[in-house]
């Protein structure tokens, strides 16, 4: 769809929502400008989904990730699910200003001793894997 937009020396938007406003508003492009104005990611992601539904009345929500790696995270409904990884971190949320998080390493480590695993060799990979 068009929701997407990545520019290599700016960073890259996905967007969700009322795609036929996000088309009209050019809502990842906008996003993307904003950010070579030296906005961050997230005051980029925020100011653009404001400003479509001020302008055009519909809701939206978009990811931002900027070539440096940092992330954004804005929508104008009243929930959007989204989450995002880095190294062994995942952040994640639905409702406005949420955000959780957890250690994968951490929760595998976890879920093999409730499991009773800790012993058991479930995968042992084999030569050209």
């Amino acid at each position: 769809g068009c929701g997407g937009y990545a520019d290599d020396s700016v960073g890259a938007v996905s967007t969700t929502g009322h795609g036929e406003s996000i088309m009209k508003f050019c809502l990842s492009h906008v996003i993307i400008n904003a950010m070579r104005q030296k906005r961050t990611a997230q005051t980029a992601a925020a100011e653009g989904c404001k400003t479509m539904t001020r302008r055009v009345g519909n809701t939206a929500g978009a990811i931002v990730v900027s070539n440096s790696g940092e992330v954004g995270i804005s929508f104008t409904s009243k929930r959007m699910a989204w989450a995002y990884q880095l190294k062994d971190q995942v952040y994640y949320g639905i409702e406005p200003d949420q955000q959780s998080s957890f250690n994968t390493t951490s929760a595998l480590a976890n879920y093999a001793t409730e499991a009773g695993l800790k012993s058991k060799i479930l995968w042992e990979p084999t030569s050209g894997e």
